[in-house]
């Protein structure tokens, strides 16, 4: 989306009378954006003049244009500032600056990273500018038809301008940043390299070229489908059992079909935990776009699953696939049929949600509206908060408004076990236990471990054992305990068996590339059911809090037991003892399935650990 866009001539005068934060502001509401907080406003009105004065001064001709905080499609990220034209080849050119008015940076010990105050108040962990840019470039690059088949060139660079020259040694570090010898760095004194980079670019005015890339479709290139089929080998995601076969070409074969027509299509695929749900979603991600250069994505509300795949598919220094990873909230200004397929995961997670900073009341018929074809992978027994409102029937309900056609078929259940080695077995005992079905065996199996103990002490050491030897093992509980240091760093969160066992949550603000698997530190963390669900543990410890408790020879559920502190699910306040049972019910069969090779449980209510000791032979 295009803002601001002028040519360089009348941007210079902008700045000189003073008014380049109105006009930009002004544009912005003017397409029902938010127009600017405190921040933002500060660098438009610090920055930009810097970057008039330096291209007034160079040998540029005044009728190229400019484009302030330009909206890129796919991502909904806004680039600082562009300019475009043709180069010395007639060739169209765009590059791309981003701007900061930082005065200081350190070495972070975070891979491209530095450590910077980029408000003057609080020092954090900042993407390196450069390496920014350059993945906005990409993102442009590898989403855009147009670019790609015009062959357009996107340059990138990042201009300081508030950084004195004596930090080069940290920010201009080759070996710690190598990608700044493509997309340099320029600081408070190297004005004169940067219009050498822009007059070297740029020099003649293309007026169409960022209309024309801007009205073009949302197209992967050829390099994307590369990427991303080279992400997904080597990580698991690549072993699949007959039911999850037959699913990925069922998908496959339902967004590839009747490319160009106007036929839209939903797929509904069933699976409780661990039946491979998440694999087959990213292998059939994986196929459409490698395979067909479709415009797909993987959809998810957990942010945990997304990070995860962030990490383990996507390189470090190329970010433009974590585009293929979003929210549900994503397309709430998508066009209608944007896309060729999204992949919903996880869609028995998708709420309603009025108080979104974009205006966000229904995503599930936003999702409809953006594409063709619709995937929703469902469980409805893994509904855990009162928001929770997407279900298979209100999923047909909108099929039938938008005149898809819905494939709902036995063989697209799946029920094979993927994620625990435990079984199916294992499966039926938690939901026996939880009062979903019944089943007279006991579970037994030489390949998972299930263990019930009488201290959470001895759990937390039998399981760091474990942790050291394999990774990603860590201990999750039902939300019952306060969380004190939230406000308070200093107290502990869990207090149990006389202080032998403290113990924090682990949502402190660690931003949204944070990782909680990925986080070797968060061992010694309490997860949540907000934290966990959607991804997989070697062995996880679950805590089953007093919500849950044993009396009178059954399990009863106690909303009044769970924490204020717990804002998310809404089941302390919900009113209805029905709804309150079944989402903490819920609840415990996520927690309880995290685990590949072992789950190890302690429970706070003594007759419920004692009642569930009785499950194992």
């Amino acid at each position: 989306m295009i803002i601001y866009q002028e040519d360089l001539g009348t941007f210079v005068q902008h700045c000189k009378n003073g008014n380049i934060e109105n006009e930009i502001s002004q544009r912005m509401g003017f397409h029902g954006i938010f127009n600017g907080n405190k921040s933002m406003r500060n660098s438009w009105t610090n920055s930009l003049p810097q970057m008039a004065h330096i291209l007034e001064k160079a040998n540029l001709n005044k009728q190229l244009d400019v484009a302030i905080e330009y909206r890129i499609a796919t991502s909904c990220k806004q680039v600082d500032f562009m300019i475009y034209g043709d180069n010395v080849d007639n060739k169209p050119q765009i590059i791309i600056i981003e701007l900061k008015q930082w005065s200081e940076v350190k070495d972070s010990v975070k891979e491209n990273f530095v450590y910077t105050n980029p408000h003057h108040n609080e020092w954090a962990d900042c993407w390196h500018p450069s390496i920014q840019a350059f993945n906005y470039a990409n993102i442009i690059r590898n989403f855009n038809e147009y670019v790609q088949k015009h062959d357009v060139g996107i340059k990138a660079c990042s201009y300081l301008h508030n950084l004195e020259n004596l930090y080069d040694i940290t920010i201009k570090n080759i070996d710690k940043f190598p990608l700044i010898e493509i997309v340099p760095t320029f600081l408070k004194n190297d004005i004169d390299l940067m219009r050498h980079f822009v007059q070297n670019n740029i020099q003649k005015p293309n007026k169409q070229l960022l209309y024309s890339v801007d009205n073009s479709k949302i197209k992967p290139s050829k390099q994307l489908q590369t990427m991303l089929s080279s992400a997904l080998k080597g990580n698991g995601y690549d072993t699949l059992d007959d039911d999850q076969a037959y699913a990925i070409a069922s998908i496959v074969q339902h967004a590839t079909s009747n490319i160009n027509s106007e036929r839209r299509a939903t797929i509904i695929i069933r699976g409780g935990p661990g039946t491979g749900k998440s694999v087959v979603a990213i292998n059939a991600l994986g196929r459409i776009i490698s395979k067909y250069g479709l415009n797909a994505c993987y959809v998810t509300k957990n942010s945990a699953p997304r990070v995860l795949f962030r990490k383990e598919l996507i390189s470090s220094n190329d970010r433009s696939l974590m585009n293929l990873f979003k929210s549900p909230v994503a397309f709430t200004r998508s066009g209608e049929m944007s896309y060729d397929c999204l992949i919903v995961d996880e869609a028995h997670r998708i709420v309603k949600m009025s108080n979104y900073p974009i205006y966000v009341e229904d995503s599930l018929n936003d999702i409809f509206k953006a594409s063709r074809v619709n995937v929703f992978f469902i469980d409805e027994e893994q509904q855990v908060t009162t928001k929770d409102y997407c279900t298979i029937d209100l999923i047909k309900k909108y099929a039938l408004k938008w005149n898809s056609k819905v494939i709902d078929e036995d063989s697209l259940k799946l029920s094979s076990q993927f994620r625990c080695l435990g079984g199916v077995e294992y499966i039926s005992m938690i939901r026996t236990f939880l009062g979903y079905e019944k089943s007279l065996s006991k579970f037994q199996s030489p390949n998972f471990q299930f263990k019930v103990y009488d201290s959470i002490s001895k759990m937390k050491s039998d399981l760091k054992i474990l942790d050291d030897k394999f990774s990603k093992v860590r201990i999750v509980s039902g939300f019952t305990h306060d969380w004190a240091s939230r406000k308070n760093p200093d107290v502990n969160d869990f207090v149990m068996e006389d202080g032998a066992f403290k113990a924090k949550w682990n949502l402190g603000n660690k931003g949204a590339d944070y990782s909680w698997v990925g986080d070797a530190s968060s061992f010694n963390e309490i997860g949540c059911i907000h934290t966990c669900q959607g991804i997989d543990l070697n062995y996880c410890g679950v805590i089953i809090g007093k919500d849950m408790i044993y009396r009178d020879g059954k399990i009863v559920f106690c909303p009044a037991a769970m924490s204020s502190d717990d804002k998310s699910s809404g089941i302390k306040n919900c009113g209805s003892e029905s709804l309150a049972a079944k989402l903490i019910r819920n609840t415990y069969q996520v927690l309880l399935t995290r685990g590949m090779r072992g789950c190890f449980v302690y429970c706070e209510d003594s007759a419920l650990n004692t009642y569930l000791k009785t499950f194992i032979a």
